[in-house]
C-alpha cells in the first residue's frame, strides 16, 4: 500500500461498530470540527484524560472517585487525572457480548456532560451513512 492510499477505509468504520473499543485517530478532522473549543473531550476509552478544569465541573475528584471507583481507577497526574476503565483495555464485540464494557459505559455516563457534540465528520463514512450522524452514534457508543 502506497502512503496516501486509503483503500482500507471502508473497512474501518464496520469494524468500528463491531468493536467499540477501539477508537479512532483523527486529529485533523476532530481540531477542524472543535476549532477554538478546548474544554470537552471527544469520546471515552480505557484510558479518559482530564485537566482540572473538566473535573471541577464534574464535581471534582472526591466526587469522580466514589461514583467510578472500584470499577474504574483514577490517576492524577499534575494538571488532571487519568481515569482507566478496568484493568485491561477491551475491545467489546457487539456480535456477542455487549455488556463487556460496562466499566467504559460508567466512564461515558459520568463525561458526558463535558462531552464535545460533533458538528462535521470526525471519519470518512461511505453511502448512505451521512458523516454528521456517524460521528454523533461513535462518540455516544458507550451511552
Amino acid at each position: 500500500m502506497e502512503p496516501n492510499d486509503t483503500s482500507g477505509e471502508k473497512y474501518a468504520y464496520p469494524l468500528l461498530q463491531r468493536f467499540p473499543g477501539f477508537d479512532i485517530h483523527t486529529p485533523s478532522s476532530f481540531a477542524l470540527d472543535v476549532e477554538e473549543i478546548h474544554d470537552r473531550i471527544k469520546t471515552v476509552n480505557w484510558l479518559t484524560v482530564l485537566d482540572d478544569g473538566i473535573v471541577d465541573e464534574l464535581g471534582g475528584k472526591a466526587t469522580l472517585r466514589a461514583a467510578l471507583e472500584p470499577d474504574c481507577l483514577m490517576h492524577a497526574y499534575d494538571g488532571g487525572i487519568v481515569i482507566q476503565a478496568g484493568p485491561l483495555p477491551q475491545l467489546g464485540d457487539t456480535y456477542r457480548d455487549v455488556s463487556a464494557l460496562a466499566s467504559y459505559r460508567k466512564v461515558a455516563k459520568l463525561t458526558k456532560p463535558v462531552r464535545y457534540a460533533p458538528t462535521g465528520a470526525l471519519f470518512k463514512v461511505f453511502p448512505p451513512m451521512i458523516a454528521r450522524e456517524e460521528a454523533e452514534k461513535w462518540v455516544a457508543r458507550f451511552d
